[in-house]
């Protein structure tokens, strides 16, 4: 494949994976680096194994492909991604995915001192093994994919899976704004026969409901009048700072109009 259709290929799996985000300008280059990251800590732990037990590598393109097979491992690894897992976890969680099974795994944790995780795998012919150990704390991700069950009551820990994201919902709303501070949604509340606007602000969140901020009323001179739900003084900052943003974004003209 070219560099291009790579690309367009990876970002549709993104978005059907619900993992848009990483391929925003600003995470982009970093999700790249981290799947050669991946790709080479893969070669690495290869060299001694036998030949024919596991795929030789793991580019971009053996990760493609993979997906057309099995979509849900390449969900599970950009997931892994996503949480910052480490190359040499990355590289578990995919020969596990690929077959291979966990023989050991323990976790070691003590506050502002210790994070440690190790895994030992058994490759598919039954004797080779991979061990693998992190101090990475956010290696400890990996334990949220863990498929733990139980045989003839002994425990058992077979394989990874990925997690379930909802759709995320777009909040009803007239206009949109992000700023440092989060994004935010206004919605023209007047009642029908008032001539100037009523902008109900809301903090709109990607995993969890909006939350009201307050309202602001555009007076007869086209100035805002702020009237927060939060706490006084830090609620109507709050509303400065969105109506300044909405103002850039869309004029102070269309922020005095009443939503046709």
């Amino acid at each position: 494949m070219t560099k291009e259709q790579r690309q367009k290929l990876l970002v549709g799996i993104l978005k059907e994976s619900r993992l848009d985000f990483l391929s925003e300008p600003g995470s982009w280059a970093a999700l790249l680096q981290r799947l050669d990251d991946f790709g080479e800590a893969y070669a690495r732990h290869m060299v001694n194994v036998p030949p024919g037990l596991l795929p030789s590598t793991a580019s971009l393109d053996n990760v493609l492909a993979e997906h057309d097979r099995n979509p849900h491992r390449v969900r599970m690894l950009l997931q892994a991604v996503a949480f910052r897992c480490s190359p040499e976890m990355l590289v578990m969680v995919w020969m596990t995915l690929l077959g291979s099974q966990i023989r050991s795994l323990s976790y070691k944790y003590s506050r502002k001192q210790k994070s440690s995780l190790a895994v030992s795998l058994q490759l598919p012919d039954g004797t080779t093994t991979i061990a693998f150990e992190s101090s990475d704390h956010w290696d400890t991700a990996v334990l949220r994919f863990a498929a733990v069950s139980q045989v003839d009551h002994l425990p058992m820990i077979e394989d990874f899976h990925p997690m379930w994201i909802p759709p995320q919902d777009v909040w009803k709303h007239d206009l949109f704004v992000e700023t440092a501070q989060g994004s935010f949604s206004a919605a023209d509340t007047a009642p029908a026969a008032s001539a100037k606007p009523c902008w109900e602000v809301h903090e709109v969140f990607a995993k969890q409901p909006p939350r009201q901020i307050g309202i602001i009323d555009v007076d007869e001179h086209g100035h805002p009048v702020y009237g927060s739900s939060a706490a006084a003084e830090d609620g109507r900052i709050l509303l400065e700072i969105v109506w300044g943003a909405l103002a850039r974004k869309y004029g102070e003209e269309a922020l005095n109009r009443r939503v046709k």
